[in-house]
């Protein structure tokens, strides 16, 4: 469960757990000038993250794992967006970024294939996120993992390994990445 910018309270997220006995881990949305980039590991958000480089040092010093999210949105992948090829060569980072959300709920069927290529371009693993807003989004898009995931330990062992995959539910069909 992320919000945006902000890092969900550890005794809200627990009462969460235990009223409907769920595993609920916390992350964040952090808004940085490259887009929006999922971290899971941090427990407080802090301005600077706003840059991706540092955001990247902190999530590195603390053990956090990152996911790009949603690169459609983002002004900063815009040029690849016209491309008739598939070969985005020059899409790079020189930090760790663990998966791309490659499935969004909140996203079109082009938006989540331009993801994918993102994706495949980096060649990072696929994610699905619901990114509901309402409580009917939750669980359009998922991400399953090969191990089960308990805590935050496991989720972050899963995402640094890339032992995923994102899915989407449409019409009672499930699609995968």
């Amino acid at each position: 469960m992320t919000e945006h910018d902000a890092a969900w309270d550890s005794k809200e997220v627990q009462e969460i757990a235990a009223a409907y006995g769920i595993v609920v881990i916390p992350g964040m949305e952090v808004t940085t000038e490259i887009g929006h980039i999922l971290v899971f590991g941090l427990d407080r958000y802090q301005p600077e993250m706003a840059s991706m480089r540092r955001l990247a040092e902190i999530a590195t010093s603390e053990g956090a794992a990152m996911i790009l999210a949603h690169p459609h949105r983002s002004s900063a992948y815009s040029n690849y967006w016209t491309r008739s090829d598939e070969s985005y060569g020059s899409l790079n980072f020189d930090f760790a970024i663990h998966g791309v959300e490659i499935f969004n709920g909140r996203g079109s069927q082009s938006e989540n294939m331009f993801s994918a290529k993102v994706a495949h371009s980096l060649q990072l693993p696929g994610t699905g996120g619901s990114d509901a807003h309402h409580l009917v989004e939750i669980g359009e898009c998922v991400t399953e993992f090969e191990d089960v995931i308990d805590d935050l330990d496991s989720l972050l062992g899963a995402l640094r390994s890339g032992r995923m995959v994102g899915r989407m539910f449409k019409e009672g069909r499930l699609g995968h990445s």
